[in-house]
């Protein structure tokens, strides 16, 4: 109840933002700040990964729990830093998640027009499965989100060392490296078009190729790690993803937002072409490993969350206020839906009893 009432909360404040509120925006982002801090920040015991966090930083002191866990460097001298300056697990777990949420607010206001509809995809897909649970995977996307600015303005030093200390966080964010070359190539339409096509038709039919491409990777950890997936039974690491309904909107969203002339739907060109490319190559190895989960997953969950920006520059193309509310009602409505399903999930449903610090 707490979930929906929460993403009830997004949709009010984003009614109450298409409608022009200037006066009041600030307050209102503010507000809702506050409430993702205390919702999130003083969970107690809430989550699939919660007490596996507290485990990590309970034995931050010790590195073992870097080859045994492969928790990341940099997360673990975070850690450290805050055993050493004598918090205790649920203030660091409040002040990492109040930092990570100033990244979002500050990338989201800055790139969406309309910013309570991109915080209502956001609740239901980068905060519920990264930063109110894996909150190092999340707060590594924060960071390369962070480096948009420096793609912007072909600014390659800074670009590079916020993603490489992301990595040292997550090692997933190696993955948005080629994201400064985004803007090099003005892919044709068509081609967008004909490639998701023939991809969405091939997972469609069943046709599977990643376990072949994983035989012909070199020996490495990232091979060895791939192997141990793939010889587990029924592992949820290697099960097949599908069409899902989230796929299917995304796929959408991408051909609604590539057959609009992009001088109507945004100003700078680079900006535009960047989201296209990014959501593009999202949804691209979102097929291509479709029968993997766990690389269909990882290796497209920073870029596919463009549509957090994609999505409200959408609505906002819309000329009349009556459009946006019916477009932002049917996201309320498919946030419900997923926010259903999520948690109504037989692997996930007992974790997300929720509970609160202030209320124990």
């Amino acid at each position: 109840m707490e979930f929906l009432l929460f993403l009830s909360f997004l949709f009010f404040l984003g009614i109450l933002e298409v409608f022009d509120w200037t006066n009041e925006k600030y307050l209102a982002y503010i507000l809702s700040f506050i409430v993702f801090c205390l919702f999130s920040g003083l969970k107690y015991n809430v989550g699939t990964d919660y007490s596996t966090y507290r485990y990590y930083y309970n034995n931050s002191m010790n590195w073992s729990i870097m080859n045994v866990n492969g928790v990341e460097v940099g997360y673990i001298y975070i850690m450290q830093l805050f055993k050493n300056l004598c918090f205790g697990f649920v203030g660091f777990w409040f002040i990492l998640s109040f930092v990570n949420f100033c990244f979002k607010y500050y990338i989201f206001h800055k790139y969406s027009p309309l910013l309570f509809a991109s915080l209502l995809l956001y609740f239901v897909g980068m905060f519920l499965e990264r930063d109110f649970d894996g909150i190092r995977q999340g707060f590594a996307m924060g960071v390369c989100y962070l480096t948009i600015p420096f793609i912007m303005r072909r600014q390659i030093i800074p670009f590079l060392l916020l993603v490489i200390f992301a990595a040292t966080i997550h090692a997933s964010s190696l993955v948005f490296l080629p994201a400064y070359y985004l803007v090099s190539f003005n892919i044709n339409n068509r081609i967008i078009f004909i490639s998701v096509s023939i991809l969405a038709l091939m997972v469609i039919l069943n046709i599977s190729f990643t376990k072949t491409m994983v035989n012909f990777l070199p020996e490495s950890i990232i091979k060895m790690r791939l192997n141990s997936y793939m010889s587990v039974a029924d592992s949820q690491y290697t099960k097949k993803v599908g069409l899902s309904i989230g796929l299917i909107f995304r796929i959408g969203i991408l051909f609604l937002y590539t057959s609009i002339n992009k001088k109507d739907l945004i100003r700078d060109e680079k900006l535009y072409i960047f989201f296209r490319n990014g959501f593009f190559l999202g949804i691209v190895l979102s097929l291509i490993f479709n029968d993997f989960d766990i690389l269909s997953h990882r290796l497209s969950y920073i870029y596919r969350e463009f549509q957090i920006f994609i999505v409200p520059i959408l609505i906002s193309f819309c000329r009349t206020r009556k459009m946006r509310l019916i477009l932002l009602t049917g996201l309320f409505l498919y946030g419900i839906v997923l926010l259903y399903r999520y948690l109504h999930t037989d692997s996930l449903k007992d974790y997300y009893d929720y509970k609160n610090y202030l209320f124990q």
